[in-house]
């Protein structure tokens, strides 16, 4: 007698074969959305700060009214900005607040009520600009909380920007460490006069009496002279919120490897 025929099992596909199958799928569109939202989101923020600094150039005699149209703007992207990261409302008492967290959802919290105040003292001061009013004067004190809440909402928003560029600017560090002594010692020069030329500008533009609510007076500088200080200013505070974090958390170690049998 023969042998007993044996039943043939099924074939499986070779791994290359599989590999292969999968790379053919159609991707999901799960990441693509998600690469969009991001893009958007980073879109109306870097549309909100040049407008706002837009806005911070008004001086007398530049139009009061474009300057009341564009604030109205403004305030609408602040509430789409809102909206879009309503995932930060509703975790705001949820989890765990180490050091980072404390200063990150500090600093939104008080920008958020510094933005408040400028709606408010902007719609008390609308008068100015449109031909109804509505509220009766006097109208100089909600001028100077506009303009100190303004310059709030500047400093905040650069100290916000600077908590987000600190990942960024550690990985230069490493990438130029790696290089040698002396392209670290460069970078730390250069951040060192972006930091003295943000201060001066600071002071030259009376910031530091802007959030004290002292009355100064405008200056009346180019348009290219202005944002190049300001941006300056921003970059300042980036390095300073850099220079902060490093200095107040501890650098990571890396992760030892267990002794225990492989599972």
């Amino acid at each position: 007698m023969g042998a007993p025929a044996m039943k043939a099992r099924p074939t499986r596909p070779a791994p290359r074969a599989a590999a292969q199958a999968a790379a053919q799928r159609p991707a999901r569109a799960g990441p693509r959305k998600g690469r969009f939202q991001r893009n958007f989101k980073i879109s109306i923020d870097v549309l909100m700060l040049g407008l706002f600094l837009y806005l911070m150039s008004y001086h007398p005699g530049g139009g009061l009214l474009w300057h009341a149209v564009l604030g109205c703007v403004l305030v609408l992207l602040f509430v789409l900005h809102h909206a879009l990261n309503w995932h930060w409302h509703r975790t705001l008492l949820s989890g765990r607040y180490n050091l980072r967290r404390v200063l990150t959802t500090g600093t939104d919290v008080l920008l958020l009520l510094a933005m408040g105040a400028v709606i408010v003292s902007s719609y008390k001061i609308a008068s100015m600009a449109l031909p109804f009013e509505f509220l009766p004067p006097p109208r100089g004190w909600w001028r100077d909380l506009h303009m100190a809440a303004t310059a709030w909402c500047f400093v905040l928003m650069a100290f916000h920007l600077g908590l987000h560029l600190h990942n960024t600017l550690s990985k230069w560090e490493c990438a130029l460490s790696a290089r040698g002594v002396g392209a670290r010692e460069a970078f730390w020069g250069l951040e060192l006069v972006v930091l003295v030329g943000g201060g001066y500008s600071f002071w030259y533009h009376h910031l530091g009496s802007d959030l004290l609510m002292v009355p100064t007076r405008p200056l009346s500088l180019p348009d290219w002279l202005f944002y190049s200080e300001f941006a300056l200013i921003i970059m300042g505070f980036a390095v300073v919120t850099h220079w902060l974090l490093t200095a107040l958390t501890p650098p990571r170690s890396t992760p030892r490897r267990s002794m225990g049998r492989p599972r």
